[in-house]
């Protein structure tokens, strides 16, 4: 069997595994028939280069006689942009890197680095929780000041603007205020307040202390 033959036979098994495997068009990519042998590097090659941001679509793909040896090829795979312009994208043939457009590879966050996004995130997530609670209770103080409008000498056990919640967590909010007031008889009333905020809607009981 001469070597034009097996070299054929090679092209062909090649062929039919890149275009089982790959979503390239195989007619956008040739080679000599000398170096037929490379025409899954080939492949690989046109896949690396469509992997870019910059190139919308693979064109044409080679190798590129010039620029490689034996032992090194280099790839020759046309782009096209989407402005509609296209150009060569160089491929390495042994780690198949794209020499054109390099692309970036992000450095590992250093110590000092990781500290101040784990910061970064803890600040946000405080920031996040310090709003529910305020959303919650701002919520809950004027259901508290409807549901006491009536009440005679009404005087509340300490400052309404800002009320920690006694329990808080994901679904609910609970806050409890003391607060004094006369009855219709003029004798004293001591009760707490408890309201609790759930699916952004306050509800408020009121027991004796």
């Amino acid at each position: 069997m001469t070597n034009k033959v097996k070299l054929s036979q090679i092209f062909f098994i090649n062929l039919l595994l890149c275009t089982s495997a790959s979503a390239l068009d195989p007619e956008r990519l040739w080679l000599p028939i000398r170096y037929q042998i490379l025409y899954l590097p080939l492949i690989k090659a046109a896949e690396a280069a469509e992997t870019l941001d910059r190139c919308v679509d693979v064109m044409e793909g080679t190798i590129d006689l010039e620029q490689s040896r034996p032992e090194h090829p280099i790839y020759r795979i046309l782009c096209r942009q989407e402005s509609g312009r296209t150009y060569n994208e160089m491929v390495d043939g042994l780690t198949f890197a794209t020499l054109t457009t390099q692309q970036v590879v992000p450095a590992e966050p250093t110590p000092e680095e990781l500290e101040l996004q784990r910061l970064q995130e803890e600040k946000r997530r405080l920031a996040e929780v310090a709003q529910r609670k305020a959303e919650a209770w701002n919520a809950c103080r004027q259901k508290l000041l409807k549901s006491t409008r009536m009440m005679l000498e009404l005087q509340w056990l300490g400052d309404l603007t800002v009320v920690e919640p006694s329990l808080f967590d994901e679904e609910v909010a609970l806050f409890l205020v003391d607060f004094d007031a006369r009855g219709m008889a003029r004798e004293a009333l001591r009760y707490t307040a408890e309201c609790s905020y759930k699916a952004g809607a306050a509800e408020v009981q009121l027991r004796k202390r």
